[in-house]
């Protein structure tokens, strides 16, 4: 094959990774964060969602308000969850020209992939075993890497949420965790943006006995270097949720702005 050699234009397509543990406010920054977007690029003002666990609905509501349609593909069940059904939707959601895509949560397609080699294994005729080794993997995410090199060249804006993982490293001679990651089988060091989501438990202050609690968007990777010297995003359980999320939403401005190609006092309105 010929090695091809020309010039590269600057990235306009948004492609994006959030992790973090349950209740961090993956779904809601992801959907903060998709709902901005779609506004600020312009045409179809829709975000269709790969849903593994059941949790957009609440968040039509929130994205009504900003006039943005919520698509869903319910795959709350392991049965749906597959690479060929994940595949599908994404060729689905091209040919409708959908704003933009999330997939929330890819590690539940990972899991799947070897929950299915497992249960192969369990029943082959021959050399059958309980448990996966590390020579498994390979083989049993065979096909979900063919569909990470299909996410990696769509045309599609997307924004892949999943699960807090650890990373592991040797230190004095043990595999020991040495920092944090996306679960999902090395898809999370992709992104062209990464985002952890945390949720905390604060005092108001160190004198007093209330406790707040504190929704964090912390920026692990950015390519564009708009966001890594900002801090992070925060937002504040206090019962004001739409304020919250159009904190999230505008708190990305800055790289929006550099796909965009505009000044960050030149952004438009869009996903208050």
């Amino acid at each position: 094959m010929a090695l091809k050699i020309q010039e590269v234009a600057a990235p306009t397509r948004l492609f994006v990774g959030m992790y973090g543990t349950p209740g961090s406010g993956k779904s809601f920054g992801a959907a903060a964060m998709g709902a901005r977007w779609v506004k600020r690029k312009g045409g179809e003002l829709s975000i269709w969602v790969f849903d593994t666990e059941d949790s957009w609905g609440w968040l039509t509501g929130k994205l009504s308000a900003v006039g943005i349609k919520l698509v869903r593909a319910d795959a709350s069940e392991q049965a749906d969850r597959g690479v060929a059904d994940l595949r599908e939707f994404l060729v689905e959601a091209h040919k409708a020209k959908a704003g933009i895509v999330c997939v929330d949560s890819l590690t539940h397609i990972v899991e799947k992939c070897d929950a299915d080699y497992l249960d192969y294994l369990r029943n082959r005729p021959k050399r059958a075993k309980d448990e996966m080794e590390a020579s498994d993997y390979g083989p049993a995410r065979k096909d979900f890497k063919k569909l990470c090199s299909q996410m990696l060249t769509s045309k599609l804006d997307l924004i892949i949420c999943g699960r807090h993982g650890l990373e592991y490293g040797v230190v004095g001679g043990k595999n020991v965790p040495i920092g944090h990651k996306m679960k999902a089988a090395d898809f999370g060091y992709e992104p062209d943006l990464l985002i952890e989501a945390k949720r905390t438990e604060e005092k108001e202050s160190k004198f007093a006995n209330e406790v707040s609690t504190w929704h964090t968007y912390t920026v692990d990777k950015d390519r564009s270097g708009t966001l890594s010297s900002r801090g992070p995003i925060r937002t504040k359980e206090d019962g004001k949720e739409m304020q919250a999320f159009g904190t999230v939403a505008k708190g990305f401005d800055p790289f929006f702005d550099f796909l965009l190609g505009e000044p960050e006092e030149q952004a438009q309105e869009g996903g208050e």
